[in-house]
């Protein structure tokens, strides 16, 4: 488009070359100005028309008037390149008339290269134009090339050059911010900051990408925590399908997770056994699956079973006694048993043991029998290789029966110390009170297993893996024993 000045440029022009062809100026130098003012005008875009051939000249001309011509067209010559500079300068700082600045520049230079800076200037404004082009076709790398250029020709650069090169490491920046590629942006705002170190907009994205980075990076560790945890919660959940409670305890540190494989592995169910006018008491599940065992926590795995949730009582054994005509200590014969109907049944050997579960399978009709030592040390530790039933806390009178006078009077009742002494599944007094039988023969010697310490020993045999054995015709008043159950439905 052809701007409104043009048109006083064009008459000018008209009017200068009419001026030479009239006076018939055949001079060198007066017909290349006129070519130049020809040139400048075809790359102003201008359409020029040559004026209609004077009927008033004469085919000769003085040297007055070859002078007077020539001056005439140098001085319009002089006002054209003023107005199309004066024009073309404003125009290459605004993106929407930098083409028709640069043109009217790349003019004034045709005319006269030398004239003021004009030349600095259009290489100025090709260098925004290819910057503009680059940036249309996202080459950032090749926009910032020319934008350095026109820095370099222009070091007082006015302020269109500084945006520009902000836009060309703000867009990429924002798209490596998009696509959350925190490296490539990262390596940009680097980039922009050492172009332009004291541009507070590349410091400002400089702290907006590490803002942005850190709520992604957190996004992905809580994604990566979240499906760690999900990964660990189905490993737990197959362990604990399989009975595997101790790799169920061992593969997670998540407390929550912890007790859910606790509450599953140690459900603390009870179902009482009566029968025949006797009451057998509650026995505690004990389900299928792993625990450790002994003092290096070995890991094994049992079936299910029951185990009474006290030590067989005296009523319990008495009533056995009165049943049987059981040949049993003279204890039994005395008034002594009456006064602790809810104690341990205590003066029993080991066969007088066995011999109750005999009678209690019959009046039951249920397969009851003394446990074997690891179903025994389950019961007692659970599954996560404690110490003592109670946990880790050192032995004290709180949790435990133990370290007393061997006199019948310090006996305490089967349910004391509960529930704070109790064992994982709920069975009273694993430690302290009275030794209880065991199915096994301790290994080396003719002797039964016994566990769990007694009120008359000290706290170093309170430890369920602590391990002794007697003699099994031995009756002692610190002797005692509990049932174990087959499954129960």
């Amino acid at each position: 488009m052809t701007p409104p000045e043009f048109k006083q440029f064009t008459a000018d022009a008209m009017i200068a070359y009419e001026s030479v062809r009239a006076a018939n100026l055949l001079q060198t130098d007066a017909q290349t100005l006129l070519a130049k003012v020809d040139a400048a005008l075809k790359i102003a875009g201008v359409a020029f028309v040559k004026p209609p051939v004077s009927q008033n000249r004469s085919d000769t001309a003085s040297p007055a008037d070859v002078a007077n011509a020539y001056a005439d067209v140098q001085y319009r010559f002089s006002d054209l390149k003023a107005a199309l500079y004066e024009a073309a300068k404003p125009r290459l700082l605004d993106d929407a008339t930098l083409i028709e600045g640069l043109t009217l520049m790349t003019a004034v230079r045709q005319i006269d290269p030398k004239y003021r800076d004009c030349a600095a200037l259009c290489e100025f404004g090709a260098a925004l134009r290819d910057a503009n082009t680059y940036s249309a076709a996202q080459n950032w790398q090749s926009a910032r090339a020319s934008l350095e250029i026109a820095r370099k020709i222009l070091p007082n650069h006015p302020p269109i050059v500084v945006a520009k090169l902000n836009h060309s490491y703000a867009t990429p920046i924002n798209q490596w911010v998009q696509a959350k590629q925190w490296q490539a942006a990262r390596a940009e705002v680097r980039a922009w900051l050492q172009a332009l170190p004291n541009e507070k907009y590349a410091q400002e994205w400089a702290s907006y990408v590490e803002g942005q980075a850190e709520v992604d990076a957190k996004a992905i560790r809580e994604a990566e925590a979240a499906r760690k945890a999900q990964a660990e919660r189905d490993a737990v959940q197959a362990y604990i399908k399989a009975g595997k409670w101790v790799t169920a305890l061992n593969s997670t540190q998540d407390a929550t997770i912890r007790a859910e494989i606790m509450q599953v592995a140690v459900p603390k169910r009870a179902v009482r056994i009566t029968a025949g006018g006797v009451d057998f008491g509650e026995f505690m599940q004990v389900p299928a699956g792993e625990f450790m065992y002994g003092s290096s926590k070995q890991v094994l795995s049992l079936a299910e079973f029951w185990l009474g949730k006290t030590a067989v009582t005296t009523a319990q054994f008495l009533a056995f006694v009165k049943a049987t005509r059981h040949s049993a200590d003279a204890y039994w014969g005395g008034s002594e048993p009456n006064k602790r109907l809810n104690h341990p049944a205590v003066n029993v050997s080991w066969d007088d043991a066995n011999a109750f579960c005999n009678w209690a399978s019959k009046v039951t009709g249920r397969s009851l029998r003394l446990p074997g030592e690891k179903e025994w040390e389950k019961a007692a530790r659970g599954i996560d290789g404690r110490t003592y039933p109670w946990g880790e806390d050192s032995p004290s009178g709180h949790y435990a029966n133990y370290a007393k006078a061997y006199e019948i009077g310090n006996l305490a009742a089967v349910d004391a110390y509960s529930p704070q002494g109790d064992s994982p599944y709920g069975c009273m007094q694993m430690s302290g009170n009275v030794w209880e039988w065991c199915s096994e023969t301790y290994e080396g010697t003719g002797g039964r297993v016994v566990r769990g310490g007694s009120f008359s020993r000290s706290e170093d045999r309170l430890p369920c893996a602590y391990r002794f054995n007697d003699n099994p015709p031995l009756r002692n008043i610190y002797y005692g024993f509990r049932l174990l159950a087959s499954p129960i439905s």
